[in-house]
């Protein structure tokens, strides 16, 4: 038998060489077209600057082949081929126009694979061709191309998991063994797509975002009340109808050196303000208050005072909404004068009339009255004390009580006034009375104040509930909390709750939260209530455990 020669070790070293150094060329190449599109945010210069390189590279061409909206055809959007000079003669004589020409994928088995199954797949381009256009239409743009003996390898584009496309690279005879650095390359060229699709979200939500907010400051600007942003210990944003009225100009008002809160706040609200910017930092359900701002002048306005957590430039801000309430304390001021000089009339016009018949009542209890009579006399007697009562709850509203401070244990008062309430054996009490200093108040008006809200609260459970009384120190002040699961207060209320003559009791003056408020106000606090309808009350108290008078009792309970 003839003996086979055997290969030079130099001739097998050579045949291993040229494909060794073929593939090094191709990751290189992958390399060059990976960084020539990192950094690039539109997707239509992403598929231009991959043509490019490819050009750069004159070894191999490329195709991209996207799905169209309804998934059943092919685009081609991009493609480079060896002999592009050669594309217009082609056109002219197949009357095909390559810019708007699509592909089935079903007639294609290598579509069918890429696109269905994520499959990369290694393909002749002459058999491609042949599967989408008619013969005699193939075999002119096999030979005009030259594509006789072109390979491609085929795998998917994906975006967000997504296969969308079809990434072909091809060349004269290309391995197999060149697959991974397809795949390499067409993942690079996914994760820019990818990128550029999160870029352009991010702009278009910025550009909404900028457009939203433009409209919202156009809003705000023109409203007749005052918002505010705070952050920080200072304002980052004031309106217009703000700097207006507090006299300040917005570039003042929001100047890193300009300290809010001592210039615009009153020192009798200045530690319930404090107090409420860090409650409202650690929650956001504190109801609204009322307070006086302070105009540049020194002139004091009455404010109701609104505010919510919001996150303003990436950090967490208060943004304060305040409504003038001028006009409104005006009236109830022109109202309560009205009220004094009837409660004038009241007290010379009807006591002494009152005080006679208290007199008739006394002399008719020692007669020999029958027991129709003696009935008749108490129902007398019953009315007479309701008068009084009523008369001096008058009295007592429209005079201003001349408090005399000194320090107070709350937690032993209120544990005094529920001795003191008769509480039916169907509601539950509840006490968390927190670890409080003495506070200086007066005790005989903020105990009046305090029993008629428990009062208030046992009416509004007839069926039984639970009375929650709760204490607790916050800063310089010390809050307390009343809540009940009665009938609640319907919505429409709330804003006139505590207003003079309001009530919904048939037997009520409407005087009694109003008296509460002006208690509570007196003493340099704030009342605030938060209800609704067949949900129970809960009404907060805050009050300042100092008092700012020069002149104080010193005197303990």
């Amino acid at each position: 038998m003839p003996s086979t020669c055997p290969l030079e070790a130099s001739e097998v070293t050579k045949m291993l060489e040229a494909p060794m150094q073929e593939l090094v060329e191709m990751m290189h190449f992958t390399e060059r077209v990976s960084e020539a599109i990192y950094g690039l945010l539109d997707e239509a210069q992403i598929y231009q600057r991959v043509k490019e390189e490819f050009e750069k590279a004159a070894k191999y061409d490329e195709g991209v082949f996207l799905r169209t909206e309804d998934r059943t055809r092919l685009k081609i959007i991009e493609f480079r081929i060896a002999r592009p000079d050669k594309i217009g003669f082609l056109e002219k004589v197949t009357g095909i126009s390559f810019d708007r020409f699509t592909l089935d994928p079903n007639k294609s088995e290598t579509f069918q694979q890429v696109l269905s199954e994520g499959k990369t797949v290694h393909y002749r381009f002459e058999e491609l061709i042949k599967e989408q256009a008619p013969k005699p239409v193939a075999y002119l743009v096999v030979k005009t191309l030259g594509f006789e003996n072109v390979r491609g390898i085929m795998t998917p584009l994906r975006r967000h998991g997504e296969i969308i496309s079809a990434f072909s690279m091809s060349a004269p005879n290309l391995a197999e063994y060149f697959a991974p650095s397809v795949i390499s390359l067409a993942t690079h060229i996914s994760t820019a797509l990818e990128i550029a699709d999160e870029y352009l979200a991010r702009t278009k939500m910025e550009k909404a975002l900028a457009e939203s907010e433009e409209k919202y400051r156009a809003i705000v600007e023109n409203l007749p009340i005052f918002v505010a942003i705070y952050q920080g210990e200072g304002f980052r944003y004031v309106n217009r109808a703000m700097c207006e009225k507090l006299g300040w100009t917005f570039e003042e008002m929001t100047n890193p050196s300009f300290d809010p809160l001592p210039k615009i706040i009153p020192a009798k609200f200045l530690q319930l303000v404090k107090d409420n910017i860090a409650r409202r930092l650690k929650e956001n359900n504190i109801p609204p208050y009322e307070i006086s701002m302070r105009r540049r002048d020194g002139k004091e306005i009455p404010v109701t005072v609104k505010a919510q957590n919001i996150i303003y430039e990436g950090k967490t801000a208060i943004e304060y909404i305040v409504t003038d309430i001028s006009e409104r304390k005006q009236a109830e001021a022109e109202k309560l004068a009205a009220i004094s000089q009837m409660s004038k009339s009241i007290g010379h016009d009807l006591r002494n009339p009152l005080s006679s018949m208290k007199a008739a009542a006394y002399i008719l209890k020692n007669e020999n009255l029958s027991e129709k009579g003696r009935e008749m006399l108490e129902i007398i007697n019953l009315n007479i004390a309701a008068t009084d009562r009523i008369i001096k709850e008058f009295l007592q509203f429209t005079v201003e009580p001349k408090l005399h401070f000194r320090e107070t244990n709350i937690n032993t008062l209120l544990k005094e006034i529920l001795a003191q309430t008769v509480m039916p054996s169907n509601i539950k009490v509840l006490t968390s009375f927190g670890d409080t200093p003495k506070a200086e108040i007066d005790a005989e008006q903020l105990e009046r104040a305090l029993f008629n809200l428990v009062q208030n609260a046992v009416q509004t459970m007839p069926q039984g509930g639970e009375l929650m009384i709760a204490t607790e120190t916050s800063g310089k002040s010390i809050h307390i909390e009343i809540s009940d699961t009665g009938v609640g207060i319907p919505e429409e209320n709330l804003e006139k709750i505590f207003s003079p003559f309001f009530t919904t009791k048939p037997e009520g003056t409407g005087l009694g939260l109003s008296s509460t408020k002006k208690i509570v106000e007196s003493h340099g606090g704030a009342i605030r209530i938060d209800s609704k309808k067949r949900r129970g009350a809960t009404i907060t108290i805050e009050l300042p455990i100092t008092q700012p008078h020069k002149s104080r009792r010193r005197s303990s309970v």
